[in-house]
């Protein structure tokens, strides 16, 4: 989709950049991971747009298009995926930078696609020294780096990449996120002891019961075990719902 200049929207992902780029314990955070729990939760929406509302924010920064199973930053900004990410990793003499396209003469945003090697085993090609040799070459080059990897159902491929990242952002997407697969997706950041710098909830503006009961209780330090979505564990379609926000004078 084109750039949401809508003010709420921007002004929510300029707060998110000024949180994250705070990073904790004083470190600031360079690297980050975009992954959602299923498909069409809007995590390369997220990752798109806030790419851009950092460039507003006069840094410089590389979208990565990690999906190598289903790309879709090339189609979203109309680039050639000729050479990317896969064609990166496969190749001994490509180099990091003949990866980057910028996406605007003389402007701040760049991006790497997908790529167009064929890749059976996605988490194995990451797994190799050469995919944290250049995320530490694109550290060093941007003041940020996003990158929009796979969905975390089922796949080893987003827990691979997020271990060279400073931590993960996961989208929750309203009326669409099944409760079920969320419950599951942040009980295996416990288990893989998974970096989560926060959840961003997509679709609507406002408190939500049934995110708030899968995630008040869950500490992303991993010094606790996560609190149940729901009581009702039978509800295996049930999703997020919305619902309003009761407002005080």
């Amino acid at each position: 989709d084109e750039y949401d200049s809508s003010a709420e929207f921007v002004e929510a992902l300029r707060v998110m950049h000024v949180n994250l780029k705070m990073g904790r314990d004083s470190q600031p955070v360079e690297v980050v991971t975009i992954s959602s729990a299923a498909p069409g939760d809007g995590k390369s929406t997220l990752a798109l747009n806030w790419a851009m509302t950092a460039v507003s924010m006069n840094q410089r920064v590389l979208l990565i298009d990690a999906a190598l199973r289903a790309p879709q930053i090339h189609h979203a900004l109309n680039l050639d995926n000729e050479v990317g990410l896969s064609n990166l990793l496969i190749s001994e003499s490509l180099q990091p930078a003949e990866g980057i396209q910028q996406i605007q003469p003389d402007g701040k945003l760049y991006a790497v696609t997908a790529g167009s090697a064929a890749v059976e085993n996605p988490a194995g090609l990451f797994s190799s020294p050469k995919m944290n040799s250049l995320l530490s070459y694109y550290r060093k080059s941007f003041d940020l780096v996003i990158i929009d990897a796979p969905t975390m159902s089922g796949l080893a491929d987003t827990t691979v990449v997020n271990r060279y990242t400073d931590g993960l952002i996961l989208v929750v997407k309203l009326d669409q996120t099944n409760k079920n697969l969320l419950q599951e997706t942040i009980e295996n950041f416990y288990v893989q002891n998974t970096n989560v710098l926060g959840i961003v909830v997509n679709g609507h503006k406002g408190h939500n019961l049934a995110l708030y009961e899968a995630t008040a209780g869950a500490n992303f330090d991993f010094e606790a075990p996560p609190v149940p979505i729901s009581e009702n564990e039978g509800a295996s379609n049930e999703t997020i719902p919305k619902q309003p926000v009761e407002r005080s004078a």
